[in-house]
């Protein structure tokens, strides 16, 4: 072989090795459609920044958080990949309880997770996109969002990507006008889930896009 051949095979080499270790991010949420709507779009924004895999499963926050540990399981006994770069927990608080989500946090904090909660709902995070959310309550919240061009479609699930691209950080910058100190405690503590509006997912789009502008409108705030 000629040394410019070595050479193309060699550039080759390392292409296919940069992008085997392309990270990848896993997330499971309880939401079917918007919330699944919204991480594709995610992905497909990041381009080859990272790759999210989003899973569903129709289950309550602590259900929630073992399934993600089994998917990891699952993973580390496959090909012998990298895994997950990390792994995220996405739930609302619907009418889930203080006890589930502190089960869940602990899987969480276990093995490594992310709890990635919407107080009262994703429509929390999708509002944040157009303007500060203020809504404490899950049928404002989607009110709202319809009323903003968020979603629509059949029962008002379809995420409008359009209302959302290049937005990541006007959200982020939103989330933290509401993610408030006394929130903030009240999150941590999981005492109660009286601390609407708040949304973790900052936390989230921070890790899978290294945007660390939007570090501090998370649960560190």
């Amino acid at each position: 072989m000629s040394r410019s051949g070595k050479r193309r095979r060699l550039a080759r080499g390392r292409v296919q090795a940069t992008r085997n270790k392309t990270p990848r991010y896993l997330v499971v949420t309880n939401g079917e459609l918007t919330e699944m709507d919204y991480f594709r779009f995610r992905n497909t924004e990041l381009g080859s920044a990272a790759i999210l895999v989003p899973r569903f499963k129709n289950a309550h926050p602590a259900a929630l958080a073992d399934y993600a540990w089994r998917l990891n399981e699952n993973e580390a006994r496959g090909d012998g990949g990298d895994g997950f770069a990390g792994t995220f927990v996405v739930t609302d608080v619907d009418d889930f309880t203080v006890e589930q989500f502190r089960e869940a946090q602990k899987t969480c904090d276990d093995h490594g997770f992310q709890l990635i909660v919407n107080n009262p709902c994703f429509e929390t995070w999708l509002i944040d996109h157009a303007e500060v959310c203020h809504e404490r309550t899950t049928r404002r919240a989607q009110e709202r969002a319809v009323r903003l061009g968020l979603v629509g479609g059949s029962g008002n699930k379809a995420l409008n990507t359009k209302q959302i691209v290049g937005k990541a950080s006007v959200a982020m910058d939103n989330a933290r006008k509401h993610n408030g100190r006394e929130r903030r405690d009240m999150r941590l503590a999981l005492n109660s889930l009286d601390f609407a509006p708040w949304t973790d997912m900052v936390q989230l789009i921070t890790a899978v896009s290294g945007n660390e502008a939007g570090a501090g409108a998370g649960r560190d705030n």
